[in-house]
């Protein structure tokens, strides 16, 4: 079983969390301390106040949860569709995808466009382009300032030449150093050539770096082709097509793609987890969506809300296996800045009061607001047993139904996997 687990990525990306399904019953001999399917929903009883009655009706804790972050139509990258083009480009395309393309002497827009496309979209499929247009291939290495018999550029100077159309490529000579055959360019521009001719070496990070250019030149006529690529080809990395998966399945990932940060359900449809686990990417609907699995096994917590007497939201975490978990949340301690939403729409949050978001050294607040939170990861822990609490002061909402969701990351102190912890706490404003 492949996870990946980050918990210091979890409490940066901290945000909403999607929920699917329901809570899951307990399985018959299960350990407690290896399992927890979650306290059972509050009783509903009113807590009235001025702003009228409230009650909690419900919380869940789902047992699979899981990101999906959308990367566009390619994750190396925006793949330009052949819509995307000018028309001498998509004639180039089209005859490179035929019977090919070819010149005797490429003119300056082609060479650019070659250098800047690896692949176009025609169609709905991937083609990857290929070209014997002269390469350029650049090597470095480290000396001392005695070892270069011409003259070293400055920092400044490398810069402005590895500055081109609005983008700098200042990891160039990095990647000739690192790469056993050093870097290859199609496309040298005008500052770029010129350092190159001028200049025997550059200051680059504290070193003096010495390089060389050289063209390998196959001469004319220069060929361009296209195949169709694959899309793991496309991503770099291995992908899984959800297009051809059950609906079911497809409602789920287009779900979780939607989805600000984690996703959470208790009973994915056949075969979901296996695909994750399998693959770094999911595409679906013309997008790649980079896939994070976090837990799959029921982590031993349990989360509890209640109304107290005065109207305030409480919400409790209590620690039930056997051994200490270290929690971790955002600021401040134990669940960071918390909001609710109206159920069915994340996207309008309302802050829920605390006084310990004007205590903390990494919340700033403004007539009780918060208009600052640092994006730092704080430990919390829990002895066997324990609980953490904060209550909470709702603002004037409207009636309806509201949830607030999030996750908690968790450690084990021995060799144990962690993961994340979902909770979803859902009430009524009547």
């Amino acid at each position: 079983m492949r996870r990946r687990h980050a918990l210091q990525a979890l409490v940066a990306s901290a945000g909403l969390t999607g929920f699917a399904g329901c809570l899951s019953g307990s399985t018959p001999g299960a350990d407690p301390t290896e399992t927890d399917d979650g306290p059972p929903a509050s009783d509903g009883q009113d807590a009235r106040t001025d702003g009228g009655p409230y009650s909690v009706v419900g919380v869940e804790s789902p047992q699979y949860v899981f990101r999906l972050n959308d990367m566009g139509n390619s994750p190396g990258g925006p793949v330009p569709t052949l819509d995307d083009l000018d028309a001498r480009e998509r004639r180039v395309v089209d005859a490179a995808a035929s019977d090919g393309y070819e010149t005797s002497d490429p003119p300056t827009w082609l060479v650019r466009f070659l250098a800047g496309t690896r692949f176009v979209e025609r169609d709905g499929e991937f083609l990857r382009l290929h070209h014997t247009l002269p390469t350029y291939r650049i090597e470095a290495e480290a000396v001392t300032r005695d070892d270069v018999p011409g003259a070293v550029a400055d920092t400044e100077t490398y810069m402005e030449a590895v500055t081109y159309d609005g983008r700098r490529m200042s990891g160039l000579l990095r990647i000739a150093q690192d790469e056993a055959n050093g870097a290859a360019l199609t496309h040298v521009w005008p500052s770029l050539r010129e350092l190159f001719e001028t200049y025997d070496a550059v200051e680059y990070h504290g070193e003096v770096v010495a390089f060389e250019l050289t063209e390998e030149d196959p001469g004319p006529p220069y060929r361009v082709t296209a195949e169709p690529a694959s899309l793991s080809a496309v991503a770099g990395g291995s992908v899984w097509n959800v297009g051809e998966e059950p609906p079911a399945v497809r409602r789920v990932v287009r779900a979780a793609g939607e989805a600000r940060g984690t996703y959470a359900l208790d009973d994915p449809p056949e075969g979901l987890m296996e695909h994750l686990d399998a693959h770094e990417y999911a595409y679906l609907d013309g997008r790649f969506y980079w896939v994070g699995v976090e837990s799959r096994e029921r982590l031993p917590l349990a989360m509890d809300a209640r109304f107290t007497d005065e109207g305030r939201l409480e919400l409790a975490l209590r620690n039930r296996a056997d051994t200490v978990l270290e929690l971790m949340v955002g600021a401040p301690r134990p669940f960071g800045v918390v909001h609710c939403h109206p159920e069915g729409d994340p996207d309008a949050r309302h802050l829920l009061w605390t006084d310990a978001y004007e205590e903390s050294t990494h919340v700033k607040t403004e007539r009780r607001s918060v208009t600052m939170v640092q994006d730092i990861g704080l430990v919390v822990d829990l002895s066997p047993g324990e609980s953490v609490t904060e209550t909470y002061e709702l603002p004037d909402l409207s009636p309806g139904r509201y949830v607030v969701d999030d996750t908690v990351a968790v450690s084990f102190p021995d060799d144990r996997e962690g993961g994340t912890f979902p909770y979803r706490v859902t009430f009524e404003v009547r």
